[in-house]
């Protein structure tokens, strides 16, 4: 029986059970993917396989997220790609519902997950039928332990000084890219008719030339698609109520601002996200003397990073230059010694500014340092520098 099956980062495509591969994030494949109904449970299994490069590194500490959306329709017309709940859903395989971390898979070979229609009000009959189709949607993290962390204290704009004791948490590897942004609008409400501004998810500046994400169709009854080259550029024109819905479909989170500095500083409280000296030639991030003039491939400065032996403190891409990022954390100034996170936390429903962290293509100098705080923008901004990436709980 022919199923369609949606793998990785928006890939739609038609295949027979058996073995077929596919690339689905950089390094990283899914093959010998196929499904079956259960006899005896009131569930489907899923099955796949986890293949990488010799390049690409799969393990605890930088693991996988994987997470399932699926549709009983025909019409690809119709609104009706779904999330399967929690309780539903077994993703790593072990036969137990609704688990903590059950999404995090950190290891290559043979996988199953576990969906269990009957808890979704399915009958035998709809999800037998060849218009049941998945998507298997995969993020490549990073974990980030538990400890006290050193924050500000190195002269960068509108720095918070002090420490910071953080309990452990993932965050995405890169930034949020177009193909995955778009993978997200294909399978939520596409009409943009909100009661509030911050309820679009899309905006024509998304589709310049520069930034690429395509909407044709009527109102709700849109698809969306990408200018070829542009897939893995990181999405922008998105306010910071954008993001947060993104992450909340995903499954995921935003990071608090002192997640993402320690993300970028880690336990040595570098000045910079690659170390304590300033960018030395112009090339190993997209910022004002790059030359870019625009969001660039999240994969672009990797080989150059590889050449001079740079890394993050604990792997994460891209977090100077390319996008500012939004964070979970208003502004605030702070003259203590110590980060207090009381005074950040945050409403949906507030409008206040939020921060803004990493610098853009277009930021000079002072915005390397990984302590810089950006205030300048209201939470209903869109700007051609700004995108996310997101996190979860450990």
């Amino acid at each position: 029986m022919m199923k369609k099956i949606t793998l990785g980062l928006c890939l739609t495509v038609f295949l027979l059970m058996g073995s077929m591969r596919l690339v689905f994030a950089s390094g990283v494949r899914i093959t010998n993917v196929r499904w079956d109904i259960e006899s005896i449970e009131t569930r489907i299994k899923i099955h796949y396989v986890l293949e990488t490069d010799e390049n690409t590194l799969i393990d605890k500490d930088h693991p996988l997220y994987i997470f399932i959306s699926y549709t009983l329709d025909s019409n690809n017309k119709t609104l009706s790609w779904r999330r399967p709940l929690d309780a539903n859903l077994d993703i790593n395989g072990n036969g137990s519902k609704n688990e903590s971390r059950d999404s995090i898979i950190s290891s290559i070979g043979k996988h199953a997950a576990y969906f269990y229609w009957n808890g979704e009000k399915h009958t035998r009959d709809e999800v037998s039928r060849a218009n049941f189709k998945l998507r298997i949607h995969a993020k490549e993290m990073i974990l980030v332990p538990a400890d006290q962390y050193v924050i500000g204290n190195s002269g960068a704009n509108f720095e918070v000084n002090g420490r910071v004791e953080l309990s452990a948490f993932y965050a995405m590897k890169y930034p949020v890219t177009l193909e995955e942004y778009t993978n997200y609008l294909n399978e939520i409400e596409r009409d943009n008719t909100g009661l509030r501004e911050y309820q679009y998810k899309y905006n024509l500046k998304m589709a310049g030339a520069e930034h690429g994400i395509v909407r044709k169709g009527d109102p709700g009854n849109y698809i969306y698609t990408i200018a070829p080259g542009r897939e893995h550029c990181p999405i922008v024109y998105v306010t910071w109520y954008n993001a947060y819905d993104y992450a909340r479909w995903a499954g995921l989170r935003l990071l608090t601002e002192a997640e993402w500095e320690v993300l970028a500083r880690g336990k040595d409280g570098r000045t910079y996200s690659w170390g304590n000296s300033p960018e030395p030639n112009g090339n190993i991030c997209n910022m004002f003397n790059d030359d870019v003039h625009r969001p660039s491939d999240v994969h672009r400065y990797e080989d150059i990073w590889n050449k001079l032996n740079l890394s993050t403190p604990f792997g994460a891409k891209e977090l100077t230059g390319n996008v500012w990022e939004w964070v979970d954390t208003y502004w605030y100034s702070n003259d203590s010694s110590t980060y207090d996170s009381a005074k950040s936390q945050t409403s949906y429903k507030n409008t206040s500014n939020r921060l803004l962290r990493g610098g853009d293509w277009g930021t000079d100098v002072a915005w390397q340092c990984a302590a810089a705080r950006n205030n300048d923008m209201t939470s209903l901004s869109r700007k051609h520098g700004i995108g996310f990436r997101c996190a979860m709980d450990y």
